[in-house]
C-alpha cells in the first residue's frame, strides 16, 4: 500500500510516475521493492500470491516502473532510474520464482505489452553502448569535444544527458566496471531473463525473443507504414528530415531498429545460461541466470582443469568443491582482464600450461643427466 501511495497510482497516474518519483523519495521506493523481493524469495508462495493479488494492484505499479520513462529524474540522475528499474525487474522475477503454475505469470502479462517489454530490454543494452562510446570520445577528444554525432544528443560534451553520475562511477581507469553500481546492460539483462521466464506462458513473447522475428515481421509487412523515428537511442531523428518520411527512409529506419534489436537479443542469449536443480520434494526446477562478461576471461586450461579435477566421489560434493575454487578463478579472470592491455604478457599467460609442461620436462631431463653421470669424475688437469 505504501508503494501504491508513493507512486501516485491512487490518483490513476501510473503514466505520470515522474511527477511522484524524485531524488527525495526514490530511496524509499527502492527499499520497498527490495523488501518485497526478500519476502518473495525462498520461495514463499503465499507472499508471492499476496503481492500479485493485492487490492492496490501492485503489479501495475511494478510493471509501470519498468516500462515507463521516469522523467525528469531520468534526465538528471539516470543511475537512480536504472537502480529503480533493476529492483522492479528483480521483484517480478521473485514473484515468479519456483512457480510450477502460470497463475502469476498470466497476471504479469496482463499488465504489459510483450513487444514493449522486449524493446525496453534492448534499449537498455544500447544505452550502455552509448555510455561507453561517450566515455571513449571524452578520453580521445578531451572534455570539450562534442558527442552529438554518436549518441544523437547533439551539443557539446558538457551537456547534461543524465549519465554524468554513471560516467563518474566508471572513472578514468579504462572503464573498469567491477565496482560500478548498476549499468543499463545489467538492467536490460534482468528484463530479458524476465521475458525468458514469461515466454514459457506466452507464444507472442516467445516469438519476439527469436533473433529473426523482427526482421521477418518487417519483411512480411513491407507495405505497412514504418515509424518515422527509430525505436532505439543512438539515431539522430533530425537526419530523417522535417516532413513526412518517404518509404525508403522509413524502411531504412525500421531496418536499423531491427538490426539493433537483433544485436541486443544475440548478446543476451549468448550471455544467459540455465541449470537444473532438484528440490527437497524431488521436483526439477530450471534456474536461469546471466553470465557476467568477466567470465569470458577465464582461460580454457582452467576450465579443463576444474572439469577434470573437481571432487565427484560423494553426492553433492562437486558443488562444494567448485565453490571452494571460485575465488582463485575470479582472481584469474580479473588478472586476465588487466593483461588484455599488454599483448605480450597476455600471449605468454595464454600458454601457462605449455610453459609448465616444458619446465617439468626440463627438470626431469636435468635429473636424468645427474642420475646417469653420477658420481662425477674429477678430470681436472
Amino acid at each position: 500500500m505504501f508503494l501504491d501511495c508513493i507512486c501516485g497510482s491512487t490518483t490513476g497516474g501510473l503514466g505520470l510516475l515522474g511527477l511522484y518519483i524524485n531524488e527525495n523519495n526514490v530511496s524509499l521506493i527502492n527499499q520497498t521493492l527490495e523488501t518485497l523481493t526478500e519476502y518473495c524469495q525462498g520461495p514463499c508462495h503465499d507472499n508471492q500470491n499476496c503481492i500479485a493479488t493485492h487490492e492496490s494492484n501492485g503489479l501495475d505499479i511494478i510493471t509501470a516502473l519498468i516500462l515507463n520513462d521516469i522523467n525528469p529524474l531520468g534526465k538528471n540522475r539516470m543511475d537512480l532510474v536504472l537502480e529503480l528499474k533493476n529492483n522492479a525487474s528483480k521483484l517480478l522475477l521473485a514473484i515468479m520464482e519456483s512457480r510450477g503454475d502460470s497463475e502469476n505469470a498470466e497476471r504479469i502479462l496482463a499488465n504489459m505489452n510483450p513487444k514493449q517489454l522486449v524493446e525496453v530490454a534492448c534499449r537498455a543494452y544500447h544505452q550502455d553502448e552509448n555510455i561507453l562510446m561517450l566515455l571513449n570520445q571524452s578520453d580521445g577528444g578531451g572534455g570539450s569535444s562534442g558527442v552529438g554525432g554518436g549518441g544523437g544528443t547533439g551539443g557539446s560534451g558538457t551537456s547534461d544527458d543524465g549519465y554524468g553520475s554513471l560516467r563518474h562511477e566508471l572513472g578514468d581507469d579504462g572503464h573498469d566496471d567491477d565496482d560500478v553500481g548498476v549499468s543499463p546492460k545489467e538492467v536490460g539483462h534482468n528484463i530479458y531473463i524476465l521475458c525468458h521466464q514469461l515466454a514459457q506462458h506466452n507464444k507472442e513473447l516467445a516469438g519476439l525473443l527469436k533473433i529473426d522475428s523482427f526482421n521477418s515481421g518487417a519483411a512480411g509487412n513491407s507495405t505497412a507504414p514504418a515509424p518515422s523515428v527509430p525505436t532505439f537511442p543512438g539515431a539522430n531523428p533530425s537526419s530523417l528530415g522535417g516532413g513526412p518520411p518517404s518509404s525508403s527512409s522509413s524502411s531504412s529506419a525500421t531496418s536499423k531498429a531491427n538490426s539493433k534489436t537483433n544485436q541486443a537479443l544475440l548478446y543476451y542469449q549468448t550471455h544467459t545460461a540455465q541449470i537444473e536443480i532438484v528440490r527437497h520434494d524431488r521436483t526439477l526446477e530450471q534456474i536461469v541466470f546471466p553470465i557476467p562478461e568477466i567470465c569470458e576471461y577465464l582461460t580454457k586450461d582452467t576450465k579443463v582443469r576444474v572439469l577434470n579435477t573437481a571432487e565427484r566421489d560423494d553426492q553433492g560434493s562437486k558443488v562444494a568443491d567448485f565453490f571452494d575454487r571460485h575465488e582463485a578463478m575470479f582472481n584469474e579472470m580479473k588478472w586476465q582482464k588487466k593483461l588484455r592491455g599488454q599483448p605480450a604478457l597476455f600471449w605468454v599467460s595464454s600458454y601457462m600450461s605449455l610453459w609448465s609442461n616444458i619446465l617439468f620436462n626440463l627438470a626431469v631431463l636435468i635429473n636424468l643427466i645427474v642420475a646417469f653421470f653420477y658420481p662425477f669424475e674429477n678430470a681436472l688437469p
